[in-house]
């Protein structure tokens, strides 16, 4: 019996597992939690559009990189402090790396030129995974600095439709962080007329301006819903004075 080691660098225990008779006919593999220290001939399945190797102890990623096709790669819980290779990976949707080794933004830079790439995952709460990066101030701001492209990080929109308690709740945080960091930084926020506090009341005044027209929105619809009753009360009322009319002209037939 094949083991899991010998699953990541054979071929034929490759083809037992996805049932293809050829490597390059397979479009979909699943490898989490194989104990994987090495890719082995994975390069050689040109068409993936889906890999988990999700749970593994991978810590080189390079091999991946003429996985042109891949459109959903799931490296988390691995011991990746590199991504290099990445870059290849064209046509890359998604990108899980919660629970590795990332520890800067420099880790991150073969995904730059990923122009695809619209999610990424450092950290995962649900499942207890993080990287070093995650640690550092203003980490969610950077990242989103190096890789203008993502509309979600960590599986939070972050840019395009449904962004905006993400920017809501990061402009609280910039007003809260940014006038008590020293106390020179305090005198200027001071000195300026209270510019946090300027800041901190302009994001709740967009937070009430929003929850003022999501409760506009709800009356309006509680408005319209309740004159849908009304009608259909008005119709119904209609339809039993019809049916009294209807039963009265019987009876006088009948007699």
């Amino acid at each position: 019996m094949a083991s899991d080691q010998d699953l990541a660098v054979s071929k034929a225990a490759l083809k037992r597992l996805t049932g293809e008779f050829e490597l390059d006919s397979v479009f979909r593999l699943d490898l989490a939690k194989r104990g994987l220290e090495s890719l082995g001939c994975l390069p050689d399945c040109t068409c993936l559009e889906f890999l988990n190797l999700s749970s593994n102890r991978l810590a080189d990623a390079a091999m991946l990189g003429g996985l042109k096709r891949l459109r959903y790669l799931d490296l988390s819980g691995n011991r990746l402090a590199s991504l290099a290779g990445l870059e290849g990976c064209e046509a890359l949707l998604h990108l899980d790396l919660a629970g590795n080794l990332i520890a800067c933004t420099e880790d991150l830079h073969s995904l730059t030129d990923l122009a695809n790439l619209e999610s990424l995952q450092l950290q995962d709460r649900s499942r207890d995974l993080t990287n070093p990066i995650c640690l550092s101030a203003g980490y969610a701001d950077k990242i989103l600095d190096l890789l203008p492209q993502l509309s979600c990080l960590d599986g939070i929109r972050v840019r395009g439709s449904g962004d905006f308690y993400y920017q809501l709740c990061r402009q609280i945080d910039q007003a809260l962080s940014g006038g008590s960091n020293s106390p020179s930084a305090a005198a200027g926020a001071s000195s300026s007329g209270g510019a946090s506090s300027s800041g901190l009341g302009e994001a709740f005044l967009s937070l009430d301006a929003s929850v003022t027209a999501a409760l506009a929105e709800t009356a309006a619809a509680e408005t319209e819903f309740a004159e849908a009753v009304a009608r259909l009360r008005d119709r119904e009322l209609q339809t039993m004075l019809c049916l009294e009319e209807w039963d009265r002209e019987l009876k006088k037939r009948k007699v």
